[in-house]
C-alpha cells in the first residue's frame, strides 16, 4: 500500500524530473531498521543523542534530539536494514547509557516476514530523579525509498531518498 505522502512526493519529484528533461526514473525500496525515542516524563528540557554501532564499532546511525515539555517523542528514524546493529549508546544531557541491540531470535519476538527490526528508546525519570533508559525491540514494515532520475543519455541527474514510506503490518 502506497501512502499519500509517497504519491505526493512522486508527483512533485516527477515534475522536477520532467522539467529537467529526465527520461527514466529508477525507484527502489530498501528495508530499514527504525529508531523511536520517547520521554516518559515530559517535564524539563533534555538533549539526547542516540548512536548505534556495529560489532566492530562502526557507527551506522547517529541522531541528536531536543525534547521539552512540548515535544516528548520522535518516531521512526531509519537506517539501512543491511547493517548489523550491535550496541546502542543513548546520551541524555551528557550522561551515557550503553546497551546491546535487542535480540530477535526467540520465536516470541522474531519479526515476521516483511517486517524489520527496530528499537524504542524510553527515557524515564521525573525532575529531580535519576534518569534511566529502557530499550525495547519492535518490528515494522518501513522502507527507505530511493528515486534515481536519469538524463536522456542515462547518466544520473537527480537522486532523491525518502525515509517516509511507513506502514505497520
Amino acid at each position: 500500500m502506497t501512502s499519500r505522502r509517497t504519491v505526493l512526493s512522486l508527483i512533485v519529484v516527477s515534475g522536477i524530473g520532467g522539467i529537467a528533461g529526465c527520461s527514466d526514473v529508477i525507484i527502489s525500496e530498501k528495508p530499514a531498521h527504525t529508531v523511536s525515542v520517547y520521554m516518559h516524563n515530559r517535564n524539563g528540557v533534555h538533549d539526547v543523542t542516540v548512536t548505534i554501532k556495529e560489532d566492530d564499532g562502526a557507527v551506522v546511525f547517529e541522531r541528536d534530539y531536543f525534547f521539552s515539555d512540548d515535544k516528548g517523542s520522535h518516531e521512526d528514524a531509519t537506517f539501512p536494514e543491511l547493517t548489523d546493529p550491535h550496541t546502542v549508546v543513548v546520551t541524555v544531557d551528557g550522561k551515557q547509557f550503553k546497551q546491546l541491540w535487542p535480540e530477535f531470535n526467540d520465536p516470541n519476538n522474531r519479526c515476521s516476514k516483511g517486517n524489520w527490526e527496530g528499537i524504542e528508546v524510553w527515557i524515564k525519570g521525573a525532575p529531580g530523579e535519576s534518569l534511566t533508559v529502557l530499550l525495547t525491540g519492535n518490528c515494522q514494515h518501513i522502507t527507505i525509498e530511493e528515486w534515481k532520475y536519469l538524463s536522456k543519455d542515462q547518466t544520473p541527474f537527480l537522486n532523491v531518498v525518502l525515509y517516509t514510506s511507513c506502514t505497520e503490518r
